[in-house]
């Protein structure tokens, strides 16, 4: 046989194979062979089988009703065209049970719908168990619904997934309806997805648990409702949320945000805006409790609303506040910004806290229950905060024995306490009603109590001392007393006793 004819025989063969029998899958980027369904394969899970690590398997448009496993093997299966939301929409993995399972490997999903899964226990949509390093990317995940956790997706301990520009929407779960982590081995990476219209009784869009560890950057959560909070670090957990447009969700008992029991997180330049949050000591934007951590900076919290703490709940955990935007918000009832209760260590420190509202006390800043607590507020901008029938406008310290509060070098002006006679509001800066607090370097202009201290009240049980800790004589008058601050223009309902800028409570009596 000469050289010609051989290579044209082996040519003629390679063709038949490829024609009839489907064994010459083209090449892709990558360096596996394609499998396509259903020109090469009837279904999904032939051209699995058929598949080894490396290689893809590409999905004509079109309806899937069956169960996608991908065992332990490393392959890709995607969509035509992952980058037009059209086909995705139109390459539909639907189940009637889990969709999509992850036993092991490093599996990709891509370009594709996985919608309609239903499960009596965990993972409607996608399960992905130990062992498993998966990215879903550019996917829709909807309408899927576990009866206990993980309605989109569902992490077993030892599990990694990389949630990379996919849609979230309409999935429910018990707990975590969008996302579920569920031990400290177990991780994820949430980049660039949209979750809308998700719902649960605890963690509507993410839930970590047991020392899961989640980084949830650049997403957009909106529309999402439910119980326990949105997204919820539990049990030791840790989070890095950054970036992310969390607006117009409705939520009790945990908010948008909820790190509870001993975990921790860095939720830094996010946007909160427009969210309800139910249920008393729930933040209409982060909620932090339970000897837990976090550090909140550069973030805009706006427009919120909550029954107690419009912007930020504090409860027994150490949580910095740093150069956060904290305006409009509704606290309810106390803590129209920022409300702080219970052993905390709490620094609020540059932020602007403006223009929120309570019906009580604290339109900027409540603190109550602070036993032992330490807590400074400096650098701040606190303006234009309301409470519509008690005390401090600007700042309010209810209860707290042992307190320790530093308030310090803070531009504090316009804030007003109660102007109704009904309720006859004092301090509308500043209310202090216990610990000591050392109070120096602030200047307090145009603030308005209806009854006393327009700018800062101080009751029975509260001590106001300098920079150096001295408690300073209770003696009502403007400025002279207290050298290390600057009063203007603050004013008061009954001026009979003085005090329009310090008041003690004493003197009235």
């Amino acid at each position: 046989m000469s050289i010609r004819q051989f290579l044209t025989m082996t040519l003629v063969c390679s063709w038949f194979c490829f024609i009839t029998l489907g064994c010459g899958q083209r090449q892709d980027d990558s360096d596996g062979l394609v499998h396509n369904v259903p020109q090469d394969f009837e279904t999904i899970q032939q051209a699995m089988e058929a598949a080894e690590d490396g290689d893809t398997i590409v999905l004509a448009a079109g309806e899937y009703e069956e169960i996608v496993d991908f065992g332990q093997k490393s392959v890709t299966i995607r969509g035509e065209d992952p980058k037009d939301p059209a086909v995705v929409a139109s390459t539909i993995l639907l189940g009637n049970s889990q969709v999509v399972l992850f036993a092991g490997g490093e599996g990709t999903l891509s370009g594709v719908t996985v919608r309609g899964g239903s499960t009596g226990s965990d993972g409607a949509g996608i399960h992905v168990g130990s062992g498993s390093s998966v990215t879903i990317e550019r996917s829709v995940v909807e309408g899927n619904e576990a009866a206990r956790f993980g309605g989109g997706v569902f992490l077993e301990e030892g599990a990694f997934v990389e949630l990379l520009d996919n849609v979230f929407e309409n999935n429910s779960a018990s707990s975590g309806g969008a996302v579920y982590l569920s031990g400290e081995t177990s991780s994820a990476h949430l980049e660039g997805n949209t979750f809308t219209g998700n719902e649960a009784s605890d963690g509507s869009v993410i839930y970590a648990r047991r020392g899961a560890a989640v980084v949830i950057r650049d997403n957009v959560v909106t529309g999402n409702a439910g119980r326990g909070g949105l997204i919820v670090l539990l049990e030791e957990s840790t989070g890095e949320i950054t970036n992310n447009e969390i607006n117009d969700n409705d939520v009790a008992l945990g908010g948008p945000i909820a790190v509870r029991s001993g975990s921790s997180a860095r939720i830094e330049e996010n946007e909160f805006i427009d969210n309800v949050a139910q249920g008393d000591y729930t933040g209409g934007a982060i909620t932090v409790e339970g000897d837990s951590e976090a550090f909140i900076e550069k973030n805009v919290i706006s427009g919120n609303s909550a029954t107690w703490g419009g912007g930020v709940v504090v409860m027994s955990s150490v949580v910095d506040i740093a150069g956060n935007t904290i305006t409009e918000n509704d606290g309810g009832v106390f803590g129209g910004a920022i409300l702080v209760r219970g052993e905390s260590v709490v620094s609020i420190k540059g932020n602007a806290i403006e223009r929120n509202l309570v019906t009580d006390s604290g339109g900027g800043i409540y603190i109550t229950s602070a036993g032992n607590a330490v807590v400074e507020i400096r650098d701040n901008e606190i303006s234009d905060n309301v409470t519509g029938l008690y005390h401090g406008g600007g700042i309010s310290v209810f209860t707290g024995t042992g307190l320790s509060l530093t308030i310090a070098d803070n531009d504090i002006s316009g804030n007003s306490a109660g102007l109704t006679e009904e309720h006859q509001g004092r301090g509308g800066g500043v209310y202090l009603g216990a610990g000591g607090t050392r109070f120096f370097g602030n200047t307090m202009s145009g603030n308005e109590a209806y009854q006393w201290g327009g700018g800062v009240f101080v009751d029975d049980d509260a001590e106001l001392r300098d920079g150096e800790g001295v408690e300073l004589p209770r003696v009502n008058s403007p400025p002279g007393t207290m050298p290390e601050n600057t009063f203007s223009e603050n004013t008061h309902g009954d001026d009979q006793f003085g005090g329009a800028d310090v008041f003690f409570r004493e003197s009235a009596r």
